[in-house]
């Protein structure tokens, strides 16, 4: 029979070993026990996962970056299939998002060979999602319509979503993460045309229903609210966010990143006429196409999009969603056979 250690540093010893194992138990059983549990995964946990996990087999990795348009408008599975084997494409975009920021937030993760694809909101790219209203302007937006269930205004700032990868948060928020991961396929979530599907790596598909046309009121709802969120200060905001962009594209090649690509995606009515009326495309898209030659591409200029209809005013459902889908595939692979 064993005898227990006499000695006051072996009983202490021997202590520390029995706590250790009840702890590693414990572990196993928590994370068993969520793994058995039905949990809508939250958008924060799968960019976070995306862009800190290593890619499959040698691939190469592709991440879209934006706002709500970007999420629900391009799908990740249409792009792998355009661009061809070796490729994991990952949708981080996030609702009210700002692609600027969020590639700024993501820049330590960057590995050899990675390929950034932004979305360009207006509101939220060039004045880096900072607006006297915004806050507001997300928590007005209907709780029933498209991703606005998954927490809509605060992901403007990106900041609770990817903070942790430039080492701002607690181990116990990274096993968070780690736990929400182990999850099971959600459900479509209810919305006042349709349903939201969650798709593959990170899309959220806009399934209408039948009969359903462009909404209206939802256009001219999302215009005004739009109008009382502008900055005065929005083109000194758009030099600063400029400046930005330069330092971390470069700082992404820098890490062996392949290419960083802008796309604007369409938007029409009442919302595409605000925009317009208070960012120009000549004071600011323009100028960013200058700054980034060749590796931005808006979708008024080209005949495959330019006509795509939105449901809303600035979202595309998931059929127009596939076809930009498809058209942008196309262009990265040409763009990037050119690069090579």
């Amino acid at each position: 029979m064993a005898r227990v250690p006499d000695s006051a540093g072996a009983r202490t010893l021997l202590l520390a070993a029995c706590l250790a194992a009840a702890m590693l138990g414990g572990w196993e059983g928590w994370v068993r026990f969520r793994a058995s549990v039905e949990v809508r995964p939250e958008a924060k946990s799968v960019a976070a996962n995306a862009v800190s996990r290593p890619p499959k087999d040698g691939n190469s990795r592709l991440f879209l970056l934006g706002s709500s348009r970007v999420q629900g408008g391009i799908d990740p599975e249409t792009l792998e299939k355009e661009l061809g084997p070796g490729w994991e494409v990952h949708n981080l975009a996030l609702p009210m998002g700002s692609s600027a920021l969020q590639l700024h937030m993501i820049l330590d993760s960057i590995r050899e060979g990675d390929v950034i694809v932004m979305g360009a909101l207006p509101l939220s790219f060039y004045t880096d999602g900072e607006s006297p209203d915004l806050e507001q302007f997300g928590a007005k937006l209907p709780t029933t319509y498209g991703p606005a269930s998954m927490d809509l205004w605060i992901t403007v700032t990106l900041q609770d979503y990817l903070w942790f990868l430039r080492g701002r948060t607690s181990p116990a928020e990274e096993a968070h993460t780690l736990l929400r991961s182990l999850v099971v396929e959600p459900t479509p979530m209810d919305t006042a045309q349709g349903k939201i599907r969650p798709g593959k790596n990170g899309w959220l598909e806009l399934q209408l229903e039948p009969g359903a046309t462009f909404s209206a009121d939802y256009d001219l709802d999302f215009a005004q609210r739009l109008e009382k969120s502008i900055r005065p200060d929005r083109a000194e905001l758009f030099v600063e966010v400029l400046a930005r962009l330069q330092a971390d594209v470069a700082s992404v090649r820098a890490s062996g990143g392949r290419e960083v690509f802008f796309v604007r995606l369409p938007s029409d009515h009442e919302f595409a006429a605000t925009e317009e009326r208070y960012y120009p495309r000549a004071e600011y898209w323009d100028k960013l196409s200058a700054t980034f030659p060749g590796h931005c591409w808006h979708f008024a200029d080209y005949p495959a999009t330019r006509k795509l209809p939105t449901v809303d005013g600035s979202h595309l459902a998931g059929p127009d969603a596939r076809r930009y889908s498809h058209w942008l595939g196309a262009q990265l692979r040409e763009a990037l056979k050119r690069d090579e």
